[in-house]
């Protein structure tokens, strides 16, 4: 109900646009935020939250060689991880910095 009382909203904003209103006139008479009322004039807002974009992360490039080495090694416990960090050290930065 929410989305379609936002698409209504929406709607009201864009006829009040066209009959020569001004934004914040336009926020006054809805209710809803001037930056909002913007969004929507401008195509940039549809109501609703969307699924946000993948960030990357600093092993993005080490992903295939960890997973790749947890495959290999097969269940291990959290005491177990220490063979694993002096290789993606190496790998990370060139030589042994440990």
């Amino acid at each position: 109900m929410f989305a379609m009382l936002m698409k209504e909203i929406q709607v009201e904003i864009e006829v009040l646009h066209r009959q020569g209103k001004g934004v914040r006139e336009i926020a006054r008479d809805t209710g809803v935020a001037r930056n909002t009322v913007r969004a929507i004039l401008r195509g940039q807002s549809d109501g609703q939250y969307g699924p946000r974009l993948a960030r990357s992360s600093k092993l993005d490039a080490h992903k295939d060689y960890l997973r790749d080495r947890l495959e290999r090694a097969g269940k291990t416990h959290l005491s177990d991880v220490a063979p694993f960090i002096r290789p993606v050290e190496t790998v990370s930065f060139g030589s042994d910095v440990l």
